[in-house]
This record gives C-alpha cells, sequence and structure tokens, in this order.
C-alpha cells in the first residue's frame, strides 16, 4: 500500500475519532437530565424562574427529547409564577430550530465518522504500513488536542469573548441574544450553564482523545521490532 494513501487513511481515521469523541462529551451534558439539574440547584434556577421543580424538569426533559430528534414542536405548557403559559417565547423557538440544526449536522457527521472507523481500521490492523498508520493516527491527534488546550486556555482567560464569537460564527442572526426579563431561557440556563457544560464537555473530550493517545503509543511500543544483538550479525556476516 502506498504511503500517501496510508496516510490519507490515517488522517480520515485521527479525525473520525476526533468527530466522535466531540459529539460523545457534547451529549454526555447537553442530553443528561441529571447535569440539568444540578446547574439549577447551582444557579438557583427554580427561584429565578418562579417554577416548581417538577414543572421546570419536565420542560427541561421535553427540551432534551427535542434536541435529541424525539419531539417534533419545542413549546410546551406549563406554570410559571401561578400562571399557565407557553414556557418559550417566538424569539427562543426560532433560535432553538438554529441549535437543532447545528446538532443535527454534528450527529450526522459522528455517523459518518463511526462509518468512517469500521472501514478503515480493519486496514491498519491488516497492513504491512501498520506502524506507519498508527504513528500517523497520533500525531494528528495529538496536534489537534495541542489546539484544543490552547482553546481551553484562551476560554479560561476570557469566556466571554469565546461564547459571542462562537454565536457569530454558527448562527446568521441575533436570535441568540436574549432578553432575561422576558425570555426564560437565558434563565435556566444562563452563562455560568455554559461555562460549566463547556468546561466538563473539554475535559470529557480531552480525556478521550488522550485514552485513544495511549491506546496507540501501548500499541506501538508493544510491536516494536526487535534489534538484533550486534554478536549476532557478526556471527551471520562470518558464516
Amino acid at each position: 500500500m502506498k504511503k500517501t494513501f496510508c496516510i490519507i487513511i490515517s488522517v480520515i481515521i485521527a479525525f473520525s475519532l476526533i468527530i466522535s469523541a466531540l459529539y460523545a462529551s457534547i451529549a454526555l451534558f447537553a442530553f443528561n437530565i441529571n447535569f440539568y439539574k444540578s446547574e439549577y440547584i447551582k444557579n438557583d434556577t427554580y427561584s429565578v424562574v418562579r417554577m416548581e421543580e417538577s414543572d421546570l424538569i419536565g420542560v427541561t426533559e421535553h427540551m432534551i427529547k427535542y434536541l435529541h430528534g424525539g419531539e417534533k414542536d419545542l413549546q410546551i405548557q406549563t406554570t410559571v409564577n401561578d400562571e399557565a403559559r407557553g414556557f418559550f417565547s417566538e424569539i427562543e423557538l426560532d433560535h432553538m430550530v438554529d441549535v437543532l440544526f447545528i446538532l443535527f449536522v454534528i450527529q450526522v457527521l459522528a455517523i459518518i465518522s463511526i462509518v468512517c472507523l469500521i472501514v478503515f481500521i480493519p486496514i491498519i490492523a491488516l497492513t504491512k504500513s501498520f506502524r506507519l498508520m498508527l504513528k500517523t493516527v497520533l500525531i494528528t491527534i495529538l496536534s489537534f488536542a495541542g489546539l484544543m488546550l490552547i482553546l481551553t486556555a484562551v476560554s479560561a482567560i476570557n469566556f466571554d469573548a469565546v461564547f459571542v464569537l462562537f454565536h457569530e460564527i454558527f448562527f446568521n442572526n441575533d436570535k441568540w441574544i436574549l432578553n432575561p426579563a422576558v425570555d426564560l431561557l437565558i434563565n435556566i440556563v444562563p452563562f455560568q450553564f455554559f461555562v460549566d457544560i463547556a468546561l466538563y464537555a473539554a475535559i470529557s473530550f480531552l480525556s478521550m482523545l488522550a485514552a485513544v493517545c495511549i491506546a496507540c503509543a501501548v500499541t506501538l511500543k508493544l510491536t516494536t521490532p526487535k534489534r538484533r544483538s550486534g554478536i549476532y550479525n557478526k556471527y551471520n556476516a562470518i558464516n
């Protein structure tokens, strides 16, 4: 198998692993009702939105199902400050359509990545260029992890700027700019919520990449060709 072809396949495998790990890290918290519950307690959300715990949890479970593709309509009737109403405003509904699309794209990329892994990983195992391909996977993931560490450091210094930049890049409107006095969504997932989910997802993501890198490094170590001793080589030369 040609060296260039091996490197291309290895890079595809590396980015497939990266995308799969990214989606898993996001899903681990974005679709986890227990994470929302802990954030609600931490941020005193029930008092802020003037809702009973059972009502807000019901809204949150409905929202998670919507983001996961299990609900067609995000709007849900609930009780806020002892008044029956739809939870989401029009601008929130429009914004969440954009969020749903981004999550859908990430899901599709994750599925494609998993298919690529199923198809290409056996090639690494069977080819004579096994070590070359494994090294390329390792180098690619380490390089990407380095960039992620830099981004994490920048976010730690000024998460507000990174947050705004992210929305300006991935949203082509200003419907993500919500009013806490009117819109309830920004009150149940305030700025601190995004700080926490970004931090936890980044830690999970980098941990997954670290595990892959360790597995690659250990495999390379175990498959290193043993060098014959100098005495053995001299003996062969004489005979």
